[in-house]
């Protein structure tokens, strides 16, 4: 003998849905929205848009500094004197060859140096205008030109007066004080020789 069920089956129970509440959406009224003209205003210059998470406003705007601006405005200073002319290769040359030269020039006024060194770079009637300014000995180097320690090159700039002319000048630190020497340097039959060396008044505080 079979068992029949004396109770009908019970109905099979669905889950429930979990239900969220609805995102809460935040409208701005139209007092708390600045105009762009008030945005402008508080930020000026050029504006960058950045992302900032956790904040009710999905976006903020930060001012960028007017550096630029305010460059691009700038007045050039007023410069005064005639501008230099580009730097040529045979400028470069005679550059090195007079920075040289000049080093040479001061150490044989403090009798560092023989004055014999100096020949082979100058011209002939260079040289024989030099030799009475050349001191013989330590003794008779003039005031203002010993040399406490080598010069040392700060500067030497050469400029072409004309295709066979070119004038130099050489900026010396000498101890405490600076000097300068200015050259002159020609084409003289094929070479380049020194013409003319001078050296103006020392800058206060010079050895």
């Amino acid at each position: 003998m079979g068992f029949t069920p004396l109770l009908p089956p019970l109905p099979r129970r669905t889950p429930a849905l979990r239900t969220f509440p609805p995102p809460k959406v935040s409208t701005p009224t139209p007092d708390s929205v600045p105009e762009p003209s008030q945005k402008l205003a508080q930020a000026p210059g050029a504006l960058a848009l950045v992302q900032a998470r956790g904040f009710d406003s999905p976006v903020s705007i930060v001012p960028l500094p007017r550096y630029e601006q305010s460059s691009s405005h700038r007045t050039a200073p007023p410069r005064a004197g005639r501008p230099l002319r580009p730097v040529d290769a045979i400028s470069r040359q005679i550059e090195g060859r007079c920075a040289g030269v000049a080093i040479a020039y001061l150490e044989i006024m403090a009798a560092r140096r023989s004055r014999q060194q100096l020949a082979q770079w100058v011209s002939a009637d260079c040289f024989h205008r030099l030799l009475p300014r050349f001191p013989k000995n330590p003794r008779q180097v003039p005031a203002g030109q010993a040399l406490s320690m080598p010069p040392a090159l700060l500067r030497v700039r050469a400029q072409r007066v004309n295709p066979k002319l070119y004038e130099a000048v050489a900026l010396f630190r000498c101890g405490q004080g600076i000097r300068v020497v200015t050259l002159q340097v020609r084409e003289l039959h094929g070479t380049w020789l020194i013409t003319s060396i001078e050296q103006p008044q020392n800058r206060p505080g010079a050895n």
